[in-house]
């Protein structure tokens, strides 16, 4: 028979065994009956008892069939001060628990009541990690003294080393030699109470301890307008709809548009002996740096206002407020060629020879023809452009559109499209993808990452070309190793960037041309469901996922 966990119990302890007692004496089940089931260290000072907390299950019998997967547990450890030794145990990690850090144990070592602690010592038991205890080192006994104060070296504890029994000595007499050892704050008056009431010779307690500092919690900005959703709705159909979200709402001038919430100092520690620990003050935010056109900071620098009606943003960790120009016919013969210090939407076309520049955003409810379109922001076709080999795109941010063909753009964003891109020069920063359905027909495609359902066409053999750029180096950097006594650390890799790819989700036609950094492949051969990537100076194909 097996046994499975029917109920639990939350305890704070030492050490596992401490935690198996506890809970047996307060559910009233036998030892072993009960079972650790999770483990968690707890946040503690350096100079305060290593304990954690155990999740401990009662358990019943259940069938031989029935298995459970092995739990893992971190490593513990605890020290113990008896005999005039401290006297170390570790034990391992359970399954795919973490072990004990010699780094952590030396870092506490410096609040036992020792002059030093023999360093190798310390290292071989952690690395055996046996769960017995083991001498670190000796601080000696009373003597003939009835007590001895020791103090910690690192100054944040002080111990009562208890000797023979006092005679008629009062309390007064334990606190004056601590003052004289210089002990004066954190002083634990029912500590000392305790062990007159109950003197336990040989006994090592701790009878004061000092205050680690609160570290202070970083400024933080909070953002009261809501940005346009960057992700495109998926419709009941399956297709895209790149469109279905709204333009971020315009706000009156005065109204806050971003608050400050300030940093805070923190709490000042203290060591045994008085002396302040400083705390370390959580990060400010510099919002006067954060401050772009059309908005102002208020009074006591902590909110940032709009200085007029408009459209707020955050581009380029810069908050600004641009008025909207609302154009409800088409950009032609009766408007001129239109540019504007902020965002723009036009209801209808975009005719041929006229251009729209805005230093915010550009919208098109309608078609754009043979146009040219600059913004420094996002540019969103509502339907597409008909560039007959002289329309020209140039943003900002994302290029949106139902379809692009003949013409050319360039962007510092990604360029999205929900039917096709035909016999275009895209150049993009991003990635270029035509979703669902979509197809890239001819043209030359320049981007980080390329995905669509066709590319090519079955029809006339359009040459089309794709060229992303090669996978930046995988650099590595390695933790200091120059402690001989320390296990070596492992290389840690630094995160890697997206990998360049050319994703196809249907078909891909001959001939379509694709290059990757140095490397070059020509398909000649139609393929389904594909990826390429450039794998040491080729372009390897693998299935699409």
């Amino acid at each position: 028979m097996t046994e499975s966990p029917t109920s639990t119990l939350v305890i704070v302890a030492a050490t596992a065994d401490e935690a198996l007692a506890l809970a047996a004496q307060q559910s009233g089940a036998a030892l072993e009956a009960l079972r650790i089931v999770d483990t968690r260290a707890m946040k503690t000072w350096p100079w305060q008892p290593k304990r954690a907390t155990y999740v401990v299950a009662k358990a019943e019998a259940q069938s031989e069939a029935a298995t459970t997967a092995p739990v893992g547990l971190d490593g513990t450890w605890t020290a113990e001060f008896r005999e005039g030794s401290v006297w170390l145990t570790v034990t391992a990690p359970r399954a795919e628990g973490k072990r004990v850090r010699l780094d952590e144990v030396l870092a506490e070592s410096q609040n036992w009541p020792l002059d030093e602690v023999e360093r190798a010592k310390v290292s071989t038991i952690v690395e055996k990690a046996s769960a017995q205890p083991e001498p670190v080192g000796l601080f000696g006994t009373a003597g003939d003294a009835p007590f001895r104060i020791v103090v910690a070296r690192s100054g944040m504890a002080a111990y009562c080393i208890c000797g023979k029994r006092p005679g008629r000595a009062p309390v007064s007499t334990f606190r004056t030699a601590l003052t004289e050892a210089g002990v004066t704050h954190g002083v634990d008056d029912a500590q000392i109470s305790a062990i007159f009431a109950n003197w336990t010779p040989d006994a090592t307690v701790l009878v004061a301890l000092g205050r680690g500092p609160t570290p202070g919690t970083d400024a933080s900005i909070e953002q009261t307008f809501a940005s346009q959703s960057a992700q495109p709705t998926i419709r009941e159909d399956g297709s895209v709809d790149f469109f279905a979200s709204q333009l971020t709402a315009p706000v009156p001038a005065g109204q806050a548009i971003a608050s400050k919430r300030p940093a805070t100092p923190g709490t000042e520690g203290y060591t045994i002996r008085g002396e302040p620990i400083p705390a370390q003050a959580g990060k400010d935010v510099d919002l006067k740096r954060m401050i772009g056109k059309g908005v102002k900071l208020s009074e006591d620098e902590l909110q940032v206002l709009a200085e007029a009606d408009g459209t707020p943003s955050l581009t380029q960790g810069k908050y600004t407020v641009t008025p909207g120009l609302q154009i409800r016919e088409d950009v032609g013969v009766g408007t001129g060629n239109v540019a504007f210090p902020g965002n723009v939407v036009v209801g209808g076309d975009v005719q041929d020879g006229f251009t729209v520049k805005a230093e915010g955003e550009i919208t098109v409810r309608g078609v754009v023809q043979a146009a040219t379109l600059e913004s420094a922001g996002q540019v969103t076709l509502m339907a597409g452009m008909f560039g007959r080999e002289k329309g020209m795109i140039s943003a900002g941010g994302d290029v949106r559109a139902t379809f692009l063909q003949e013409c050319t753009v360039h962007t510092e964003g990604n360029v999205l499209v929900s039917s096709e891109i035909v016999r275009c020069n895209v150049v993009a920063k991003g990635a270029v993808e035509a979703a669902g359905s979509g197809r890239i027909i001819g043209g030359t495609i320049t981007a980080s990452r390329v995905s669509a359902d066709v590319i090519g066409s079955p029809i006339g053999r359009v040459p089309t070309r794709i060229v992303l750029p090669g996978a930046p180096p995988r650099r590595r950097r390695r933790r200091n190793q120059e402690d001989a006594e320390e296990p070596a650390a492992e290389a840690e890799a630094e995160p890697e960037t997206v990998r360049p790819t050319v994703k196809v989700r249907g078909t891909v036609y001959p001939p379509t041309y694709i290059t990757i950094g140095n490397a070059r492949r020509t398909i000649d051969l139609e393929i389904q469901y594909a990826a390429f990537a450039e794998v040491d100076g080729e372009i390897t194909m693998t299935p699409y996922a």
